[in-house]
């Protein structure tokens, strides 16, 4: 795992994980794609790496190592500069959660949290997809 040194670098490696990840789209869950491209449209780079962080816990289930290595990287960055909720309990727990579900032996001898400690996905990154319109239906909006 690369340490990421700075936003730009940040953002760089979201985005190609993402760009990864669209062109094995059928390897995916949709609502993960779907959540994927809303976190990476934020208009603010500090959301966007937020945001990515979260995507990427709500569906590290379904992560390859790769994408788990990411999430680990940009939650420690997170951490580290103090983005929004990620520079507290929640950064150190979801960070000693991937390094368990990435085979890491833990330090001195220790132990991982148990994974029902494991932090919660946020609901918002979570969101169904929409549902298609009903056939003949008619959008109006006001």
């Amino acid at each position: 795992m690369q340490p990421i040194n700075n936003l730009s670098e940040a953002l760089a490696a979201l985005r190609t994980y993402e760009r990864d990840v669209v062109t094995n789209a059928a390897d995916y869950d949709p609502r993960f794609l779907k959540s994927l491209e809303r976190a990476t449209n934020q208009i603010s780079p500090v959301d966007v790496v937020v945001s990515g962080v979260e995507t990427l816990w709500a569906f590290r289930s379904g992560l390859d190592i790769e994408g788990k290595q990411l999430c680990y990287t940009l939650v420690s960055y997170c951490y580290i500069h103090g983005f929004h909720g990620l520079c507290g309990s929640r950064g150190t727990a979801m960070c000693k959660s991937l390094l368990r579900d990435m085979g890491t032996e833990p330090p001195d001898g220790g132990q991982w949290p148990d994974p029902s400690e494991d932090p919660g996905a946020k609901e918002e990154y979570l969101a169904p997809l929409p549902s298609a319109p009903a056939p003949g239906a008619v959008n109006v909006t006001s």
